[in-house]
């Protein structure tokens, strides 16, 4: 018989806890800016994957860390690349 991935009791917990101190969840284009600077100082770097899309590497309390870009974060980077980032 197959087995389910069923969420844990912690995992739901830690899920309803999250959702009531509201979690703030930063713009696309924010992140795309902080990892544009992150790349600048040397703190990300962007690796190439097989199917053509790449993630970045970076170093988090000694450990390598892979993030992976949603679709609207991708798109604001390379517009960030061709036409600039926005002013601070």
């Amino acid at each position: 018989m197959a087995k389910k991935n069923k969420v844990s009791a912690l995992a739901s917990a830690a899920a309803r806890r999250l959702e009531r101190i509201g979690v703030p969840k930063i713009d696309p284009e924010e992140f795309a800016h902080y990892m544009l600077h992150a790349e600048e100082r040397g703190e990300a770097t962007r690796i190439a994957q097989p199917d053509g899309s790449w993630v970045w590497q970076v170093q988090n309390e000694g450990q390598t860390k892979t993030l992976t870009p949603s679709p609207e974060v991708v798109e604001a980077f390379e517009r960030m690349l061709v036409e600039g980032h926005p002013a601070h």
